[in-house]
């Protein structure tokens, strides 16, 4: 994934068969948090890769100079607002209907997490970063999953993602018993 063009705002990137008046909900939720947001519409069309590395329906890409700008212009109380948005972002996105085709054949809820949902962001050194989310995140571990997320952006590094660059993308996934974001390996 290049630089998004937009890192000073949050993004709404969704598929572009998903209903407008959806799209206009989200993007007035998180609005109303006083964020900058800006909306992109991708095809809808099949995609080959490793199935955690593909994209999912909503995806939203927040990056350090937004969230930094936000917290400035906005301050704490407006943090916990955009909080409860991203939150509401993922449950609604859970509500989508979406098949995954794996060689053929579909794999219904066979996978452990969401492919409706996912986060990116960019680390301070330019790697990219896949926050993926359980598909068995209780409540108080998505509220937790989210706020050490967006400590994840401030920082700008991505947890265990140092040394080789051979990965395009750092997966991360959510370790509620260790409250923290941690690498996902793939293979």
């Amino acid at each position: 994934m290049p630089p998004h063009p937009v890192a000073h705002t949050l993004v709404f990137s969704h598929l572009d068969d998903m209903p407008p008046v959806l799209v206009e909900h989200v993007l007035a939720d998180f609005r109303k948090t006083g964020a900058e947001v800006t909306a992109e519409s991708r095809s809808n069309q099949p995609s080959a890769s490793l199935e955690d590395y593909l994209p999912t329906a909503i995806v939203l890409f927040i990056f350090k100079p937004f969230l930094e700008s936000f917290l400035k212009k906005a301050g704490e109380d407006s943090y916990a607002a955009l909080k409860a948005a991203i939150k509401r972002c993922y449950e609604g996105a859970r509500t989508i209907k979406y098949r995954l085709l794996v060689s053929g054949t579909e794999k219904a809820g066979r996978s452990s997490f969401c492919t409706t949902f996912s986060i990116y962001s960019k680390t301070e050194d330019g790697r990219t970063i896949k926050f993926l989310f359980s598909t068995s995140t209780t409540d108080q571990s998505l509220d937790e999953a989210i706020a050490k997320m967006l400590e994840v952006v401030r920082g700008g590094q991505a947890p265990g993602a140092s040394g080789s660059r051979i990965q395009y993308i750092t997966l991360l996934v959510y370790d509620a018993g260790r409250a923290s974001w941690v690498p996902h390996h793939v293979i």
